[in-house]
């Protein structure tokens, strides 16, 4: 899997499950994603930048392949993140 088909496929539909806040609440923006990608067959450590990412429970990632699991969510401007890559990801 390129690094641009993993950007790709975590910024084209990547949401975030939050936790329940204020109903005046924002919804989550995710800007970036460093690194772009990883290696199939691998895992790897990603930071998602954004805002409003404070609190986060989960990522959805489009494709197959791909698991995220949210390893620190108390900064809104930062989400990290790693990721299991499978060696047939796309």
């Amino acid at each position: 899997m390129s690094r641009n088909h993993l950007l790709s496929a975590l910024g084209a539909v990547l949401a975030l499950g939050a936790a329940a806040g204020p109903a005046v609440a924002q919804s989550p923006a995710v800007t970036f994603v460093y690194p772009p990608g990883g290696q199939a067959g691998t895992k790897a450590s990603v930071s998602l930048g954004g805002s409003n990412m404070q609190g986060a429970t989960s990522v959805l990632v489009s494709g197959q392949g791909v698991q995220a699991t949210i390893t620190n969510s108390t900064n809104g401007g930062a989400l990290a993140v790693d990721l299991t890559l499978a060696p047939n990801a796309n």
